[in-house]
């Protein structure tokens, strides 16, 4: 008689957990591990705050395979003070639950990191073999995440995901806020300054995160996940003006002022201590550059994206509105 497969799945309510979760079904038992309880397509929950866990109970009993996807996230409106909760949660949280995956006999164990883990890029395009040199305080503590995970010598199986900005009907992102804003009429025209952004649909990153699981090649690797194209914000922008049956205005914003409005958002945020959003990181998610090459997991797992963001924007812009 086959034994079911059991996944344990953390950050199971978030965006990219759900879908993962809903994946899952029929391969075996989904366990969802999150700190709030929560209903979903799981079919069992568990609740663990990782920042404060000294043991996960029965969380890892008879577990096959983690996906660990819970952590605490990139946020523009994140202030610099907040730079030791990023370690606390994404590094110090990796370390226990990987230590007690270990000892519980698990048998894979796929990290959910980001391309912030490597830094900006600017015009050049960036894979694998590139220097990881993360400039933020959440990028930093995935990369120290990346490195325990890849050194863990207990787990027969261990692989690294890194996803570039994730887009798809739900999300909460960067093009998520911008659709919201634009639609309520108070996001002023994107300037072209002819960048280059890389993106990945939901979709296509779970497909990553399952091959990343189940392919044998993929064991001890870190790969990059794109949807293999890239995409300027003045792109985006007019294209989202289409999707909603708006004209796309001929005008735009200088650079030079959403660079001052920044500067004015930095100082702000430093002699209040509070976090604001329209700062230099927002602007450069704006007209800055990040592009990946994802061809590795395209070459070694047969991974293919099924989807680009001009497709997935109506769905997107209905699910805003």
């Amino acid at each position: 008689m086959t034994r079911t497969r059991v996944f344990l799945v953390t950050g199971a309510s978030g965006f990219v957990g759900r879908r993962l979760c809903a994946r899952l079904q029929g391969k075996g038992r989904v366990r969802g591990l999150f700190r709030r309880e929560a209903q979903g397509p799981w079919d069992e929950a568990v609740r663990v705050d990782l920042t404060v866990a000294t043991s996960f109970g029965g969380a890892l009993e008879g577990v096959d395979t983690v996906f660990h996807l819970a952590g605490k996230t990139d946020d523009s409106k994140t202030s610099a003070r907040d730079a030791k909760l990023f370690r606390r949660v994404n590094f110090d949280g990796t370390a226990k639950l990987l230590e007690a995956a270990a000892v519980c006999g698990v048998g894979r164990f796929v990290l959910l990191s980001s391309i912030k883990a490597m830094g900006a890029t600017g015009s050049e395009c960036l894979n694998e073999e590139s220097p990881a040199l993360p400039t933020t305080p959440y990028g930093r503590s995935k990369k120290a995440a990346e490195d325990i995970v890849m050194g863990c010598g207990d787990i027969p199986h261990v692989c690294v995901v890194r996803a570039c900005p994730v887009y798809g009907a739900g999300s909460k992102g960067n093009l998520a806020r911008m659709i919201r804003a634009m639609a309520r009429g108070v996001f002023p025209p994107i300037p072209d300054t002819k960048n280059v952004r890389s993106m990945v649909h939901i979709d296509d990153l779970v497909e990553a995160l399952i091959l990343s699981a189940e392919k044998e090649e993929a064991n001890g690797r870190v790969f990059i996940v794109t949807d293999g194209k890239t995409y300027s914000t003045r792109q985006i922008y007019e294209w989202v003006c289409e999707t909603m049956g708006r004209k796309v205005p001929r005008w735009s914003v200088s650079p030079f002022l959403f660079y001052a409005a920044a500067k004015l958002g930095d100082a702000l945020g430093g002699v209040t201590g509070k976090p604001i959003v329209f700062n230099s990181g927002t602007v450069e998610r704006l007209l800055g550059s990040a592009r990946y090459d994802s061809t590795l997991i395209e070459r070694t797992l047969g991974f293919k994206p099924g989807w680009d963001l001009r497709t997935a924007l109506p769905e997107m812009v209905g699910h805003t509105r």
